[in-house]
């Protein structure tokens, strides 16, 4: 359960600090952007979906306590994760690109395996994430 609750904040400092120690602040402006304008798209379709959370239909299903109730469909923390997977692409080698996006899939699995959302909402988050990251490279950075 470490994975769900806790890997997203890390991941977030981590890439953060890549990017500075590597000098790449073009590349963390893009990356606070992307995630910014992912997790408003994120939000404003959860809050016109409003499907409940997995543990909330089944009855007896362990679950991670969420800090703070949002619908279920998109994972945020899906959306976050990718978007700011897409921001190692523009700046860095697939040797680091790679590792980035295994750890950002790591973040979306563990969301299901805690029981708070389905692969559906994972996958929907991911796609928001990438879709805006390109949205936001595409015309505001590239």
């Amino acid at each position: 359960m470490f994975c769900a609750r806790w890997l997203l904040p890390l991941f977030i400092g981590a890439s953060a600090l890549i990017h500075l120690d590597s000098g790449h602040i073009s590349a963390l402006i893009f990356m606070i952007n992307s995630v910014i304008f992912a997790s408003l798209v994120s939000v404003s379709v959860s809050l016109l979906v409003r499907r409940k959370r997995p543990y909330e239909k089944i009855g007896d299903l362990r679950h991670l306590q969420p800090f703070l109730y949002t619908p279920s469909f998109p994972s945020d923390h899906a959306t976050v994760a990718f978007a700011i997977a897409g921001s190692f692409v523009i700046s860095y080698d697939l040797i680091l690109v790679i590792p980035v996006f295994l750890v950002a899939g790591a973040i979306a699995l563990s969301r299901v395996l805690g029981g708070v959302h389905y692969l559906s909402d994972v996958f929907v988050g991911a796609l928001i994430g990438l879709v805006t990251n390109w949205f936001i490279g595409t015309f505001f950075f590239l």
